[in-house]
């Protein structure tokens, strides 16, 4: 039920995003937005994660607060909004394909992920080898059970 609440809340700030857009008074949605957040932020908090709200959703949820008091602080009005676009259009973010080609940074040697990889692919081999004849040993049993069955009735 707590997910369902944070993904609820989740959701309705872009909702809120969009009315601040069309909105004769933005600095409303504005201010509805920040009580979004703070409630977001607790919803988190009351699923009682062991590690707590992961770092990046942190760190977003802390942006996005500096965001909207600094918003608050300044005015939110037509001009505003107009400065915002402005500043979306001057800067454009990565589109996903770009993000996705960064390779993955190594925690470990090369030379010991090799030697890890060529282990897992032997436990791989071996385990594929114990659920080969685990399987043809179910099949024999089960035909040992039938060929009982069939010769003591009960």
């Amino acid at each position: 039920m707590a997910y369902m609440r944070v993904h609820t809340t989740f959701g309705l700030l872009p909702q809120c995003l969009r009315k601040a857009e069309q909105s004769d008074d933005p600095s409303k949605q504005y201010r509805e937005l920040q009580k979004l957040e703070e409630a977001l932020r607790k919803r988190l908090l009351d699923l009682k994660a062991k590690k707590g709200i992961p770092p990046k959703m942190q760190d977003c949820l802390d942006e996005l607060r500096d965001a909207i008091k600094e918003a608050l602080e300044r005015g939110v009005d037509i001009e505003f909004m107009i400065q915002g676009y402005e500043e979306m259009i001057a800067t454009p973010e990565q589109h996903l394909e770009q993000k996705t080609l960064k390779r993955p940074e190594r925690m470990v040697t090369e030379s010991r992920y090799k030697k890890l990889w060529d282990e897992l692919k032997e436990e791989k081999r071996k385990n594929a080898k114990l659920n080969r004849e685990n399987n043809e040993l179910i099949i024999r049993l089960k035909r040992i059970e039938a060929e009982h069955h069939h010769e003591h009735p009960l």
